[in-house]
């Protein structure tokens, strides 16, 4: 599906640059385009189940694990957070899943998915908890 998103993009390129000759050949004052990108970026945070933490006080801490972005049931990307849990990832417009891979140090990787949506020309931000396996 990428390598269509890329060629079509392609075309599309070569279709802009083409002059009214159908030449191929920019105009040369033309102003560049400019592209955004879209996709998603933010932080994934490991909480433990059961962890015995005061009201005033956070039990949750940032992840480091592989991940994999999935739409209509295919893998079409993957990424790994930092060790601040932090991470980022291109991707077309569209809604996705995040699903941990297994060896991710969670309760039930594969059984613990997020949905994300990711609009068109912007870095969409995330901030993603999971249960980890300590109590």
């Amino acid at each position: 599906m990428l390598a269509r998103l890329v060629a079509a993009g392609s075309l599309a390129i070569v279709a802009a640059c083409a002059g009214e000759g159908g030449t191929g050949d920019a105009t040369p004052n033309a102003a560049p385009q400019a592209t955004t990108a879209s996709g998603i970026e933010g932080r994934i945070k490991a909480t433990p189940v059961d962890a015995g933490c005061a009201a005033t006080q956070s039990c949750d801490r940032p992840l480091t694990a592989t991940f994999n972005v999935e739409q209509n049931g295919g893998r079409v990307g993957q990424f790994t957070t930092d060790a601040d849990g932090r991470f980022s990832i291109l991707l077309p417009p569209g809604h996705y899943v995040i699903t941990p891979d297994p060896s991710a140090p969670l309760i039930n990787p594969l059984g613990q998915t997020r949905p994300v949506t990711v609009g068109a020309n912007r870095m969409n931000q995330v901030l993603l908890t999971f249960q980890d396996m300590t109590r």
